[in-house]
């Protein structure tokens, strides 16, 4: 038997019931790369915190027809709700790296960053970045897909956070001594600095807002790896 594989699904799943699967590209994989065939089987999620089993009834390149044979409520939940705000990066494939490692650990919500010394100053190609996440979150067994948001400046986005709240930079507390002021099972939000890291003045501003300074070790590390260091940190810690 073919070891069942993972995809998340745009339309409503349901039990004993056909399901058409139009998506070109989701076809395309299932049919062309998969090579599946009549009576195969797939896990299908509709990002409602279930998992589908079903039995494929007819593939083809412009859809996928499937009976929806069980399901199960997956109950488990990351220590904390993770909202990560990374500062954009350059080459922008070390940011979607960030997105795909994030995922996989748990992350729930990304809002990009906009900083005195950010360097990427492009488009954030929503397209390519949802796919990415809904890959790591289909390779890592979630259920439900993290949030991406458009780019925000730190400087507008950092008073409207609610919650714990924490920058990350070497000048600050360490990092364990945040974690025991957050709750499990509550949001934390989590900023992370560019190539060249905060701003005097960026710093400055979060300290007068009163948001704690944390740092992760003793180390310098690259923007990409501390992001996905506090996340593991965080969530997994």
């Amino acid at each position: 038997m073919r070891t069942q594989q993972r995809f998340f699904v745009s339309e409503k799943l349901q039990l004993h019931k056909e399901i058409e699967l139009n998506d070109p590209s989701l076809c395309h994989q299932i049919q062309r790369v998969m090579r599946a065939q009549t009576g195969d089987r797939l896990i299908l999620l509709d990002n409602s915190g279930d998992q589908y089993s079903v039995v494929i009834r007819s593939v083809s390149s412009k859809k996928i027809v499937v009976w929806g044979e069980s399901k199960e409520q997956i109950t488990t939940k990351p220590l904390y709700d993770l909202i990560l705000y990374p500062c954009l990066l350059k080459p922008f494939d070390k940011f979607e790296w960030v997105l795909q490692k994030g995922t996989e650990m748990g992350v729930n919500t990304f809002i990009p960053v906009l900083s005195e010394r950010t360097q990427y100053q492009g488009k954030v190609n929503v397209e390519r970045c949802s796919a990415i996440i809904r890959e790591a979150a289909e390779q890592s067994g979630r259920t439900t897909l993290p949030i991406l948001y458009e780019p925000a400046s730190f400087l507008k986005i950092l008073p409207t956070v609610k919650g714990r709240v924490a920058v990350l930079d070497g000048s600050g507390i360490p990092f364990g001594d945040f974690r025991k002021t957050i709750e499990k099972g509550s949001a934390a939000s989590l900023f992370i600095g560019p190539e060249g890291g905060w701003s005097a003045e960026e710093l400055d501003f979060a300290k007068n807002a009163g948001i704690p300074i944390v740092r992760l070790g003793d180390t310098v590390l690259r923007a990409e790896t501390a992001s996905v260091a506090a996340a593991t940190l965080l969530l997994l810690g």
